[in-house]
C-alpha cells in the first residue's frame, strides 16, 4: 500500500479536529505533521525516508523534521486509544 489522497484528507480531518488553530507553528511543521500522519494511517508503507521533502541541515528540514516526530506521536496515540 502507499500514502494515496485519502490518506492525506483523513490526517487533514484529524488535524483540524485535534488542532483546531494551527497558528503555533510553520506550514513546513505541519507539512511534516501531516506526512507522518497520512503515512501511518496508510500503514507505514516502505521507508519513512523516501518522505523527507527537504535538504538536510536546512530550517526546513529541521521544521519538516519537527513536524513529522510529533505527528508520529500523535498517530501512535491514535492507536493506543482504539486498542
Amino acid at each position: 500500500m502507499s500514502v494515496r489522497e485519502q490518506h492525506y484528507e483523513a490526517a487533514a480531518k484529524l488535524l483540524a479536529e485535534h488542532h483546531p488553530s494551527t497558528d503555533s507553528h510553520s506550514d513546513t511543521y505541519w507539512q511534516g505533521y501531516l506526512d507522518a500522519v497520512a503515512w501511518h494511517l496508510a500503514g507505514r508503507p516502505g521507508s519513512y525516508e523516501s518522505y523527507y521533502r527537504y535538504t538536510p541541515g536546512t530550517v526546513s528540514r529541521d521544521a519538516w523534521a519537527y513536524g513529522w516526530s510529533d505527528g508520529q506521536l500523535f498517530a501512535t496515540s491514535l492507536d493506543k486509544s482504539s486498542a
